[in-house]
């Protein structure tokens, strides 16, 4: 479709959030539901995504080149997931999940941190490690037990795998000129995981 009339209205904005894609609009709609806009880095919409309140029904319009309907699809997609599943504690972090032993470690950090490299390191020397999710495994809590899964969505690394493991531990990174690791607890604790996080804060 070439028009995005068929779609309510942009509402009330509520979030603007940038990266190297462009620049992902939120909106409020009278009705509780939500509306998305997703524009290049060129300044055109390639996407516009307009989901009901409990996040059971979308409308999608997508447009522009391949590259962009594709980056559209899947980001529409991913975002989807994260609102639709954040419900039933379940969530998708940005993140690189090794396993090892039975257990899943997930690597959080910036962009450009290491997460990956950091993971590739204990493939490389810690042997039975293997790659469960290179940049968006799901984190779900059952039973009081928290368990990591891979997903569809795993950057740049093709590891789509449908698989779970208890979670072992969750590792937030920093560049630096030494090694140390440090226990967060209580606030802190929260405060290094929430931004690694999709979800509607």
């Amino acid at each position: 479709m070439s028009e995005v009339g068929f779609l309510p209205a942009v509402g009330t904005m509520t979030a603007k959030l940038e990266d190297d894609n462009g620049c992902m609009t939120l909106f409020s709609l009278p009705d509780g539901g939500m509306s998305v806009s997703l524009v290049t880095t060129s300044g055109k919409e390639c996407c516009r995504l307009s989901i009901s309140r409990d996040y059971s029904k979308a409308m999608m319009w997508i447009g522009g080149s391949l590259g962009e309907r594709c980056y559209s699809l899947d980001t529409a997609l991913m975002m989807l997931y994260a609102f639709a599943a954040a419900p039933h504690d379940t969530i998708l972090v940005h993140a690189s999940a090794v396993e090892y032993e039975g257990r899943g470690y997930l690597f959080l950090g910036k962009s450009g941190t290491g997460k990956s490299t950091h993971s590739r390191m204990w493939i490389e020397n810690v042997e039975g490690t293997k790659l469960l999710n290179d940049d968006n495994p799901v984190v779900r809590i059952t039973d009081d037990r928290v368990y990591v899964y891979g997903s569809p969505w795993s950057g740049k690394t093709p590891c789509y795998l449908n698989r779970s493991v208890q979670t072992g531990g969750v590792i937030r990174l920093h560049q630096a000129s030494y090694n140390r690791i440090t226990q967060l607890t209580g606030v802190k604790a929260y405060a290094a995981l929430l931004p690694s996080c999709s979800f509607m804060k």
